[in-house]
């Protein structure tokens, strides 16, 4: 495989795990794919959006790898903790640094959904 194409399939983002909170630490290095960390019965839990009131509600780059993403995804906060377990039992080797700005609107609990309210 050419290696520009290589070092692209290889990257991979970090970003804040829940509302509010930045992280900036990393390398330039893949991370260790969940599959290969965990089990097949510890694997990364699926984003759950749903909720009863909007205190469930926040927002989370931690999703499908434990380095987390620029883009933020509506999240309910039990996922986030869940999430937060299994990254804390299988975290990755290391995740590349990111640079992400978010000027995201707090989720709200709307149809039993955490969602971005409407203006």
């Amino acid at each position: 495989m050419h290696l520009a194409l290589a070092s692209l399939l290889s990257v991979s983002a970090i970003g804040c795990a829940t509302y509010g909170a930045i992280s900036t630490t990393g390398t330039n290095n893949a991370p260790v794919a969940a599959s290969a960390a965990g089990s097949a019965k510890d694997a990364m839990p699926s984003l759950d959006d749903t909720c009863a009131g909007d205190s469930d509600c926040t927002l989370t780059g931690l999703y499908g790898t434990c380095c987390a993403n620029c883009a933020e995804k509506y999240a309910n906060k039990a996922y986030v903790a869940r999430a937060q377990a299994y990254c804390g039992r299988n975290p990755p080797a290391q995740c590349p640094p990111m640079a992400c700005s978010w000027l995201s609107t707090p989720p709200k609990c709307i149809e039993r959904r955490c969602r971005v309210p409407q203006r």
